[in-house]
């Protein structure tokens, strides 16, 4: 390995890493998954042609397509993706899908597989709404891939953000789960997130398991500008055989033919096995542990820990355990390139031999690696966090690819953060409070309001400029995608029993006449004034008649613990 020195304007240091190869093999070699099979509790079968209940509305065309906002939409879609015949027929090609709403799986919500038995070919447009607390436990005997898409052929999927998802799987032989698809080939995953829990225990003879972040398997692919979060343990127990996988990663487990540019991988994994076999093969990686004749371009992972552990009990059996901060191994012409790594932790254990390298542990067969980067102590971390690297990085952006930003005390990112700003209320509360959020260019902002017992009446109107926002049955709330600095807006609460200019307290008074404001205090009492988004306009001790001149609007006036809505007109 070569190290080299790069000079940031505070003299600190960053490791760039040139390929390395390894000389064993056969611990290259990996394997391609087979066709769909078809899951009998999941979703029935229906045809391929949606009636009118099946979803929101929508015909299924590009300029008009079938709207999902519920997960019984969601379920109508899979029941179109499935077939029983085990000829595995490629369904939905052409056909279109757009989610209007957010959709939330509650405990033990029937399993949804989209592609089971067939080949998911459509297109899917998430619209940056999210699909949460998405759930798979399966206990079988048999191979098995699993995700919300569980095959997808010549398929798009974009937009989507999977939140809360919670994949847990037992199985005898190969068993692969994908955060959003398994096994994807001859399509393309713009712009999704998938953020949560992923765990497989593998046994039998050869057994063989892969966790990837977005996708288990993907070939003939390409996944752009798409985000991973979560923790991924994989625990493999294998029973006898020649030879025995686990490879677990944060974008792609493997990859052939395929492109990953402009993703960030964010995950902690633990990836184990041990047993009887001829050869034991462990891989764990930010963004890939195998890629064939692919790219990974301007990329980066920056979770908390990677690990491999791979112990063979089998006299005169090998094993081998391989971490990277980015890929494990680059084979058949691939390339690794202005990509990035800060994972924290990177460990390999095995019976016998272990590889570790923040960037790749081996390029073959006419691979390379170059314009990498990661950091060894203290000094580099803060260099990664400045200006000049994000001009080191800019320098050698592949064709497609997005610029990276700096972001002040963190790490390069490749989107824009604009404020969302909720008001103060008076009566109600919002989840987050009242303030400034960071939110990162087109995602959509989120929050609940909830009303006090004493306002519960109230009708709350949120708007964002001219468009009025409507919650669902919970009172929560989802913007437009955010494309600029947003100021939300919350009017309509009021106190139950309060009506304009009234009397608030006793032997208090507050009324408003000739366009001003008249407060007549029973005792010495704090008075606030708020406008109609909670700021502040008027704060003051009195314990006299007073007068507060105010521009022409509507108030809330607020007297010790009691609350007071006024109207200022000419």
């Amino acid at each position: 390995m070569r190290m080299k020195k790069i000079l940031t304007l505070v003299t600190l240091v960053l490791g760039i890493y040139c390929a390395q190869a390894q000389t064993n093999a056969g611990a290259f070699a990996s394997m391609k998954l087979g066709e769909p099979v078809m899951f009998d509790n999941a979703i029935p079968q229906i045809t391929t042609k949606a009636d009118a209940s099946s979803f929101a509305g929508g015909s299924g065309t590009e300029a008009d397509p079938y709207l999902i906002a519920t997960k019984e939409h969601l379920s109508s879609l899979a029941a179109m993706a499935s077939d029983k015949t085990g000829t595995a027929p490629q369904k939905l090609k052409g056909v279109y899908f757009k989610q209007i709403a957010d959709i939330v799986f509650e405990k033990d919500s029937p399993m949804i597989l989209i592609g089971n038995g067939a080949w998911f070919a459509g297109t899917y447009d998430g619209d940056g709404y999210a699909i949460k607390n998405y759930t798979l436990k399966y206990n079988t005997q048999n191979a098995i891939n699993m995700a919300l898409f569980a095959y997808c052929a010549e398929a798009t999927l974009k937009n989507i953000r999977m939140v809360g998802t919670k994949i847990d799987i037992d199985v005898k032989g190969t068993g692969a789960i994908g955060g959003l698809a398994s096994v994807f080939q001859d399509g393309q995953i713009i712009n999704c997130t998938t953020e949560g829990s992923y765990s497989i225990q593998v046994g039998g003879t050869g057994s063989r398991s892969f966790i990837g972040g977005l996708v288990s398997y993907l070939t003939s692919s390409t996944i752009d500008n798409c985000r991973t979060y979560g923790n991924y343990h994989n625990e493999v127990a294998v029973e006898g055989g020649s030879i025995s996988y686990a490879a677990v990663a944060g974008i792609a487990a493997e990859m052939y033919e395929s492109k990953v540019i402009n993703c960030i991988s964010n995950i902690e994994a633990e990836n184990i096995s041990t047993g009887n076999v001829n050869e034991l093969i462990v891989r764990t990686a930010g963004i890939t542990t195998y890629a064939s004749k692919s790219q990974v371009l301007n990329s980066c992972s920056r979770g908390k820990s990677l690990v491999s552990v791979a112990e063979n009990k089998q006299q005169e059996g090998t094993s081998y355990a391989y971490t990277a901060g980015l890929v494990t191994v680059l084979t058949n012409q691939s390339l690794l390139s202005n990509s990035w790594n800060v994972v924290l932790t990177l460990k390999s254990q095995a019976t016998t031999k272990s590889y570790v390298d923040p960037t790749c542990c081996a390029a073959v067969n006419e691979s390379t690696v170059g314009n990498c980067y990661y950091f060894n102590d203290e000094a580099g971390e803060a260099s990664m966090k400045t200006q000049s690297f994000v001009d080191e990085l800019n320098k050698g952006l592949p064709e497609g690819a997005k610029a990276w930003q700096l972001r002040k005390d963190d790490f390069p990112v490749l989107q824009s953060q604009y404020s969302v700003t909720l008001p103060l209320l008076i009566g109600a509360t919002t989840t987050p409070g009242e303030g400034v959020s960071a939110i990162e260019e087109g995602e959509r902002f989120r929050f609940s309001l909830t009303l006090d017992e004493e306002y519960n009446e109230s009708k709350p109107v949120v708007t964002v400029d001219d468009k009025t926002l409507e919650p669902d049955a919970d009172m929560n709330y989802v913007t437009d995608r955010v494309t600029a600095d947003m100021v939300i807006k919350i009017t309509g609460i009021v106190k139950n029993t309060a009506t304009a200019n009234e009397k608030i307290t006793i032997g208090s008074k507050v009324y408003v006449a000739g366009g001003v404001l008249y407060i007549q205090p029973e005792a010495p009492v704090k008075v606030s004034v708020f406008n109609m988004q909670g700021r502040l306009m008027k704060s003051a001790m009195i314990s006299g008649d007073t007068q507060m001149q105010l521009p022409q609007g509507i108030y809330l006036v607020r007297l010790a613990d009691q609350s007071y809505k006024i109207s200022i007109s000419e």
